[in-house]
C-alpha cells in the first residue's frame, strides 16, 4: 500500500468486485470508461487473473479516508509496444484510472491518487517514463493529466474499445 494523507492506493482483492461491477454499471461512470455496462461476471473474468499475478497488470484500488471510491492500474508497457505506437519501451509504464464513486469527482482525489502512483513508479519501478492514454474526447481527465504533469504526445488512431467501436485516445506522457 501506498498513501498520503487522506489517500492510499493499495492492491484489489476479489472482495472488490462487487464494488467494482456496481461503478461500471453506473451510467455516470461507464460513460467514461467503457461506454456500456458491466457486471460482476465481467468483472470477475478480467480481473481474477490480474490479482492472481497471471498477467502482469498491477490492479488497485483508490481510497480516500479507507474507503474505496476508485481504481487505478499500472504497468510495464513493453509487452504491449505495438498499442502505444512506440519502440525502445525499456523502462516504461502505463497507467489508468477513474474515481468510480461520483460523489468524489472534481475534488482534486484523482490528480492526487495520480501524482502517488506517478511517483511511486517513477521511484520503486525506475521508469524513464510514464503514459496515460484518455479518449481525445475526455476532457475531465486530460485536464487531470496535464494538472499532474503529462503532455499530450499523439493521437493513436483507433486505439480503444468503446460501445460497439474504436475510438482515437491520447498519448500522454511525464
Amino acid at each position: 500500500m501506498i498513501s498520503t494523507g487522506d489517500i492510499s492506493i493499495r492492491p484489489m482483492k476479489a472482495s472488490d468486485f462487487g464494488l467494482m461491477a456496481k461503478w461500471l454499471s453506473d451510467p455516470k461512470v461507464y460513460e467514461f470508461i467503457h461506454g456500456k455496462p458491466k457486471n460482476l461476471a465481467w468483472v470477475n473474468k478480467k480481473y481474477a487473473p490480474r490479482i492472481a499475478k497471471k498477467e502482469k497488470i498491477n490492479s488497485c484500488i483508490i481510497e480516500y479516508q479507507n474507503h474505496p471510491i476508485g481504481y487505478i492500474q499500472y504497468f510495464d508497457i513493453k509487452p504491449y509496444e505495438a498499442d502505444y505506437e512506440m519502440e525502445n519501451t525499456n523502462d516504461i509504464w502505463a497507467i489508468d484510472l477513474w474515481i468510480g464513486e461520483p460523489n468524489f469527482w472534481d475534488k482534486g482525489i484523482g490528480s492526487k491518487a495520480l501524482k502517488l502512483i506517478v511517483d511511486h513508479i517513477f521511484k520503486d519501478k525506475k521508469a524513464k517514463k510514464i503514459i496515460i492514454d484518455p479518449h481525445v474526447d475526455n476532457l475531465r481527465a486530460i485536464h487531470v493529466y496535464e494538472k499532474v504533469g503529462f503532455k499530450k504526445v499523439k493521437i493513436l488512431k483507433a486505439h480503444e474499445a468503446y460501445k460497439n467501436t474504436k475510438v482515437d485516445a491520447w498519448l500522454m506522457e511525464k
